[in-house]
């Protein structure tokens, strides 16, 4: 077996993403993945290791290989491990890829704009993790955006658009991308159909971008909080509102590329 090791999207535990979820989960494909979902990611943490000593006993799973990736999706650390000293490792590279997981280097924000989402980025289309918005309970403390804004799919999601139900917004071109058949057969799965609804939509970003701002209670126009990025996977280049900015140009962690400019629309309306 070889798995990349990481948080998970709707639960946390001692072991998430990884050597331990992809042999109790994914061994058995699709009917697998039914049967445990249907138990709900409320036990997924205490299931995963009975569920996993029961294939390692009863398998012929001879090793497996965990992968760490760190900010820049990356490999910083990659482990051979035999069956007997499995889910101890799977333990130890999740605590690893905690650490190295990329983060935004503000606690929040107004609006947050992803330009994609998608299956290549995450399973729940963008990493929640770092968005704190999920399909769950989400991940309070560790990001809140007041609006998600979620303009387009990825190419190699092939039209798979898991993760839109939690934007607060996008335009009427990233709904017509979606395949709704896979989207819907993912929250089924799941067995969270609240994960197949779809947000309300605006003609072209700037409308978008515009009505998430008016709803943004208790915020000033004129210094709003804004934050743009590709997505979840490209956080080395964030794009910020002056506002932002101001708060964080002195972290030595931070250092600016460009600007400030407006932001720039096409004929249509699209962000540039």
């Amino acid at each position: 077996m070889f798995n990349k090791v990481k948080p998970h999207t709707n639960f946390r535990g001692k072991h998430e993403s990884g050597m331990a979820k992809m042999i109790a989960i994914g061994l058995a494909k699709h009917k697998g993945a039914s049967m445990f979902h249907m138990e709900g990611f409320g036990r997924f943490a205490e299931l995963i290791p009975k569920i996993v000593q029961i294939f390692l006993e009863k398998a012929p799973v001879v090793f497996a290989v965990g992968v760490v990736q760190n900010a820049y999706d990356e490999i910083c650390s990659l482990e051979v491990c035999e069956k007997e000293g499995l889910l101890q490792k799977d333990a130890e590279l999740l605590e690893v890829a905690k650490r190295r997981m990329p983060k935004f280097k503000f606690g929040d924000c107004d609006v947050l704009i992803l330009d994609e989402i998608g299956k290549n980025i995450s399973g729940n289309g963008y990493d929640p993790n770092i968005v704190g918005r999920n399909t769950s309970e989400g991940f309070p403390g560790e990001f809140h955006a007041k609006k998600l804004f979620i303009r387009g799919l990825t190419r190699e999601t092939h039209h798979n658009g898991s993760g839109l139900a939690m934007a607060d917004i996008s335009t009427r071109r990233c709904l017509n991308e979606v395949d709704w058949e896979p989207t819907w057969i993912n929250a089924v799965t799941a067995t969270v159909l609240n994960a197949g609804r779809i947000p309300m939509y605006a003609n072209n970003d700037r409308e978008a971008l515009l009505l998430c701002i008016r709803t943004c209670n208790g915020t000033r126009f004129d210094r709003v909080r804004i934050a743009r990025v590709r997505n979840t996977l490209s956080l080395d280049r964030i794009q910020v509102s002056e506002a932002l900015y101001e708060e964080i140009r002195d972290r030595e962690d931070v250092e600016l590329a460009g600007g400030p400019e407006e932001m720039q629309f096409d004929e249509k309306g699209f962000l540039l």
